[in-house]
């Protein structure tokens, strides 16, 4: 034998919770010769199920943060009303952020806990708008520890390809919350914004008037970042699209319609303030 001692790291586990603690090194030198073979063929294997592990962490993380904004959407999708969008925007900007940023946010630990998955897709009908996709009477999945995990369940994880399939999923689900706000704005513009007109009926209540001042507030900055996403979309948008671009110049066109309305709502009010 060789008298150079062979040393190797035995913390090959990339976990966070591991980085204070000491590396611990394996002299093998000092080991029966019966022990070097299966020794080191352990560690190969340990070092390629913590790489592998690694990686499935991460594929797992992106399925749930995808989950997640599939909730968001079946909510959107099922009950918003374009009479009353101010709440339903705001969700919809914040559902947009998680899409952007779904390969890269980390879930909370009861995520998937909190997340119920149909185990058989429901025919769409009527009654089914009335509950989102996600909340469908039907039979679920429970989670499972992985000493449950069959050889089947390992064999289909590993023969997919979950980071291709979670993009593409990911893409799909970008292009169908896009194809629903753009319909569901130009709803909105005609009949939920409205112009907020003052008339007026003698002293309102000081109360009042905070509540209508606030409400144009948020109006506005709604109405800023639907103008803002139909410029981010237009600018990614090629130029042979030229039916969703003219839905979307048609689009900023109300937005600035409705938002000089607005405005002028927002004038009067600090002008009401000015007299006595």
């Amino acid at each position: 034998m060789h008298n150079k001692q062979e040393n190797i790291n035995l913390n090959f586990v990339p976990n966070s919770s591991n980085k204070k603690q000491s590396p611990e090194a394996l002299s093998w030198s000092n080991l029966p010769a019966t022990l070097l073979k299966p020794g080191k063929g352990m560690l190969r294997r340990g070092n390629l199920a913590s790489l592998v592990a690694a990686e499935a962490q991460k594929e797992a993380n992106i399925a749930a943060n995808l989950a997640k904004c599939l909730s968001i959407f079946a909510d959107l999708y099922s009950s918003a009303s374009p009479e009353n969008p101010h709440l339903y925007l705001s969700k919809f900007f914040t559902l947009q952020q998680l899409i952007e940023k779904a390969d890269v946010a980390i879930p909370t630990k009861d995520v998937w806990e909190n997340l119920q998955v149909n185990s058989r897709p429901q025919e769409k009908d009527k009654s089914s708008k009335k509950c989102g996709p996600l909340h469908h009477r039907s039979v679920t999945r429970t989670l499972r520890t992985s000493s449950e995990l069959t050889g089947a369940d390992k064999l289909e994880w590993s023969k997919g390809d979950g980071t291709k399939e979670n993009m593409e999923l990911r893409k799909i689900l970008a292009n169908e919350t896009q194809s629903w706000f753009l319909n569901f704005l130009g709803d909105a513009l005609e009949i939920g914004f409205h112009g907020g007109s003052q008339e007026k009926k003698g002293k309102e209540s000081a109360a009042r008037v905070v509540e209508q001042n606030n409400h144009i507030a948020s109006t506005l900055s709604q109405l800023k970042q639907a103008n803002e996403w139909l410029d981010k979309l237009r600018s990614s948008s090629s130029l042979e699209k030229s039916e969703l671009l003219e839905t979307i110049d048609r689009l900023k066109q109300k937005v600035y319609a409705c938002l000089l309305v607005h405005v002028d709502s927002a004038a009067s009010a600090l002008e009401s303030r000015k007299l006595p």
